[in-house]
């Protein structure tokens, strides 16, 4: 017995000796096994799910302790109320800490809801500015010839009245959409027939006969062929001619009233000719094409092709098809319907995937940086980094390194209104700093930083970027200050956003390439010069509603003035 107990006492004494001389931080083993990094989440909650080893570490999710069984695996739920969430798990044991953070976004990965297209509506007010430039369109179609080649002669037993020419003001076209198609009105101003009047035998003189309005309404269905080209087609015209005004110098009223009779009844027919006439001419009205392009977006293979159009109450509607990386598609679905500003000129039908892909992608390339920067830029630096608690203790060196490296996590989410009209989520950025040793960087800081970078507008249809940095946590820092993470956080990120103003002050892209670049001015298609020139501008966005109310995840309707008469 007195062999055992000796025994027994250097064997506790090995093994607290071999324990000690184990680091406590080699012991934590944290693993998170939900949620997964960048998951969507839709509407919530976050279960967060893992694993702790060993069994008397203490497990905290977002500051508060959570309890764990006998395995080691924990269990909580948070909710989800932003655009992301950094989930913040940490494990401590004898003073030694572990941690794992993991961003996760509400709502679902944009390619999974993008419906495979836009869709674009004309508004009222744009329809107007339309109707106002075909107006030239139409009298250009000679339908001042074929009328008067139609006014029959007039002769009577009194008189005779010979149509020798026909004068008008500009003609105007009200567009309005209705169910399936639009109806068009065309309205020929001031048409005044000159005729040579003959009474009794006697010399002629002139006469005149005035509509102050001749009606045409008609219905026109827009129509996408094959080839992409577009179309309106016109139904069967219906004229209202309404009574005309007959001016004679110096006849008496008794001449005049028996002239007014005798036109009527020898102009009766006139209306079903100009039907006839005004059917044959204006049966089709080509618009241009063929609306189909592809072209690139920030690198971004980008496919663009009209493949639809139509009609209802609230204006005239296009549909597009857009590959993303892949030819256009022909056939998709995009709701319609929504809340639309009555003073813009039109509304495009935007998803979030277009613009999570190209700028997420152009924007994390540009982003990417790894500097050696030594001078006069070394200096900037390390005055940035020198002024953030805890860096006056920094080493010596020939310069500073900084690695800026977004990691892929990332969103595009369109938002109501224009400011901004879109943001851009990186809630993972790695800010990794050091100091240069020669040919080598010796660490300093690594800290993950929350960008935010709001789409802002900067003219017309040109977007620009706009950096906001709201959330961070630093995960390693070889000062030997005391520091509080909190403000070196708001330090490195104040510091971040200022040095990469000018490099964000590169990114920016028109939001009008994404439909082919109609931003560009001139005409539009066939139209010729009877439209001003296009200049997008943006006005508004709103979520688009679609025929039940219901808002598509992603769908936005960004309002737009079209041809540079109304202000955003």
């Amino acid at each position: 017995m007195r062999l055992i107990a000796p025994l027994v006492a250097l064997s506790l004494v090995a093994c607290k000796s071999d324990y000690d001389l184990t680091r406590a931080e080699d012991l934590i083993e944290l693993a998170v096994t939900s949620p997964e990094y960048g998951e969507f989440l839709g509407d919530g909650p976050i279960l967060v799910r893992g694993t702790i080893s060993p069994p008397h570490a203490v497990v905290f999710v977002e500051g508060e302790r959570v309890e764990h069984d006998n395995s080691g695996t924990f269990e909580t739920e948070l909710p989800l109320d932003y655009a992301y969430k950094i989930v913040d798990v940490e494990a401590e044991f004898y003073g030694a800490r572990e941690r794992v953070r993991v961003p996760v976004f509400d709502r679902h990965d944009p390619m999974d809801t993008f419906p495979g297209g836009l869709s674009a509506r004309v508004t009222d007010a744009g329809l107007a500015t339309v109707g106002d430039g075909l107006g030239p369109m139409i009298d250009g179609l000679g339908w001042q010839d074929m009328l008067l080649g139609i006014v029959p002669p007039i002769d009577t037993s009194l008189f005779s009245a010979t149509p020798v020419g026909l004068t008008h003001a500009p003609s105007a076209i009200v567009i309005d959409g209705v169910p399936g198609g639009l109806d068009v009105g065309v309205a020929l101003r001031e048409v005044t027939i000159l005729m040579d009047l003959s009474i009794a035998g006697a010399a002629p003189v002139p006469m005149e006969l005035t509509y102050d309005e001749i009606r045409i309404t008609l219905f026109a269905v827009p129509r996408v062929d094959a080839d992409g080209m577009l179309f309106l087609e016109l139904g069967e015209p219906a004229i209202e001619l309404g009574e005309p005004t007959v001016t004679v110098d110096g006849a008496s009223s008794l001449i005049m009233g028996f002239l007014l009779t005798a036109v009527s009844d020898g102009l009766g027919g006139l209306s079903g000719g100009l039907g006839g006439l005004l059917g044959g001419a204006l049966g089709e009205i080509p618009l241009g094409g063929p609306y189909a392009f592809d072209f690139d977006l920030l690198g971004l293979p980008v496919g663009l092709r009209l493949s639809d159009a139509g009609g209802d109450p609230e204006g005239a509607l296009l549909g597009l098809g857009l590959g993303l990386g892949e030819p256009a598609p022909t056939v998709f679905d995009v709701p319609y319907g929504s809340d639309l500003d009555p003073d813009t000129h039109a509304v495009i039908g935007l998803h979030e995937a277009p613009l999570h892909l190209a700028v997420t992608g152009g924007l994390l390339d540009m982003l990417d940086q790894d500097l050696e920067l030594g001078g006069v830029f070394g200096d900037l630096i390390g005055n940035g980094i020198e002024s953030i608690p805890g860096g006056d203790d920094a080493p010596e060196g020939d310069g500073w390194c900084l690695n800026i490296s977004p990691q892929p996590a990332e969103v595009v989410r369109l938002q109501a209104g224009t400011a901004p009209l879109g943001v851009v989520y990186l809630p993972d950025v790695l800010i990794d700093v050091g100091r240069q040793q020669g040919s080598d960087c010796e660490p300093w800081l690594l800290a993950s930083l929350a960008f935010e970078l709001e789409l802002e507008v900067e003219r017309g249809t040109q977007i620009g970027l706009d950096l906001k940095i709201t959330d961070g946590a630093v995960l390693d820092y070889k000062t030997t200050d005391d520091w509080d993470e909190a403000e070196v956080v708001e330090g490195l990120g104040g510091f971040i956003e200022s040095s990469t103003g000018l490099l964000l002050g590169q990114f920016e892209f028109d939001l009008a390439d994404l439909a082919g670049g109609l931003g560009g001015g001139g005409g539009l298609g066939g139209l010729g010069d009877s439209l001003p020139p296009l200049e997008l501008s943006i006005r508004d966005s709103q979520p688009l509603l679609d025929d039940q109310g219901n808002h598509p995840e992603g769908l936005f309707a960004i309002s737009l003035g079209l041809f540079g008469t109304s202000e955003p």
